[in-house]
């Protein structure tokens, strides 16, 4: 999987915001960052930040894997739930 810094940096405060910030030497395998996590659940966890907490089925039928890997990462799933609010009409 290849991920975007500001992807992996969105959630201020984050394990994973700390982890990719530059503050940190990440050691490499074949100049690749090997993460030891459920590809499945990190992956959903990646999808709900991308599209800022909005659930698609998928992640739905894996909430608690989802769940579980955003607490590994120190992600509050309401951060982003607090912002459902901040939505504009577009004409």
């Amino acid at each position: 999987m290849t991920l975007r810094k500001s992807t992996l940096t969105h959630v201020k405060g984050s394990a994973l915001e700390a982890m990719f910030s530059g503050r940190h030497e990440l050691p490499k395998l074949k100049d690749k960052i090997f993460l030891d996590r459920n590809p499945i659940a990190f992956n959903l966890m990646i999808d709900f930040i991308r599209n800022s907490g909005e659930l698609y089925e998928e992640q739905e039928k894996n909430h608690k894997m989802l769940s579980m890997e955003l607490k590994y990462w120190g992600i509050d799933e309401k951060l982003f739930k607090d912002r459902s609010n901040d939505k504009y009409d577009i004409i």
